[in-house]
């Protein structure tokens, strides 16, 4: 933990016993293992957003309080509703007066230039950050999945290991889901490697090397279907057309529609809950909020 905090986060926690463990059992050179961790570390923030959400309740209760709730959101708990929001950045103001008020099941576009703070209101979305003024609710048992501008991946995990991180319980049902959405996208030719991993016809060292048979494209969408598996209730995605094709936006638009209409992705005869998905995503061009909803 930094200096100012006295605790972290238990998935956080786990992540680095994770990664100890497995560049550990690796036996390189101190130097070597300490390059590892530090390069692997930025990935942990982002993908801990959804691990051990029971464990996560403590900074998501500072943007939902209970007067937040009766202020606000009155009979219903799965309303997103943000009044009057305010974020300052090293002491400098960066969001003033920001606002969202709307029942769930929806797809919410955030229009801005570059360097206007979007960045920074999508990690308050995802309780990443607190707002310095007004009102944020989203009630804390809504599990809450940021996708980043950055694809980030575990190097020393397989594709599937990335893939299903978010799942504590992984079942069969699991792998097929990851390559049904594989082939959504359009990635058949990676359906075989979580074939392999599954029936355990990889190497180690195949396992590790995946992300070089992929490109920096891929690994975007990747991300996305990550967080899709993860099956959050609220998608926060970091400017999710940027850098895609024509068809292959066409493509995740289509995912993220079937995502919000039928209550997630792939979840078959068995649905998880009955709490509706909602999608907000943020972009700098006018012509993408024609997708959305709100």
């Amino acid at each position: 933990a930094g200096p100012r905090e006295k605790k972290i986060r238990l998935g956080t926690f786990l992540a680095m016993i994770a990664i100890i463990a497995k560049v550990g059992a690796a036996s390189f050179a101190v130097k070597e293992t300490l390059m590892s961790i530090i390069m692997t570390f930025p990935a942990l923030r982002s993908i801990t957003t959804f691990l051990n959400t029971d464990t996560d309740f403590e900074v998501r209760r500072a943007s939902a309080s209970t007067e937040g709730l009766k202020a606000v959101a009155p009979g219903d708990v799965a309303s997103i509703v943000l009044k009057g929001v305010g974020l300052s950045w090293l002491e400098k103001p960066l969001i003033r007066g920001a606002g969202i008020d709307t029942r769930p099941d929806k797809i919410i576009a955030v229009l801005g230039p570059s360097r206007c703070g979007k960045h920074r209101f999508v990690e308050l979305l995802a309780a990443e950050v607190p707002c310095t003024k007004g009102t944020v609710f989203m009630a804390p048992y809504l599990r809450r999945v940021l996708v980043s501008r950055e694809a980030l991946f575990f190097e020393s995990m397989s594709l599937t290991e990335n893939l299903l991180l978010a799942i504590a319980r992984q079942k069969d049902k699991d792998h097929e889901r990851a390559k049904s959405i594989l082939k959504t996208m359009g990635m058949e030719d990676l359906i075989p490697l979580v074939d392999k991993d599954v029936d355990g016809d990889n190497s180690d060292m195949e396992k590790m090397h995946w992300h070089s048979k992929v490109s920096f494209t891929d690994l975007r969408l990747l991300a996305l279907c990550r967080a899709l598996l993860a099956d959050p209730h609220i998608l926060i995605l970091e400017m999710p057309f940027m850098y895609f094709s024509p068809e292959q936006i066409q493509k995740v638009k289509r995912l993220l529609t079937e995502f919000v209409r039928t209550g997630g992705i792939q979840q078959g005869a068995e649905v998880s809950d009955s709490l509706p998905r909602t999608v907000i995503y943020t972009t700098e061009d006018r012509t993408a909020c024609h997708f959305a909803d709100v």
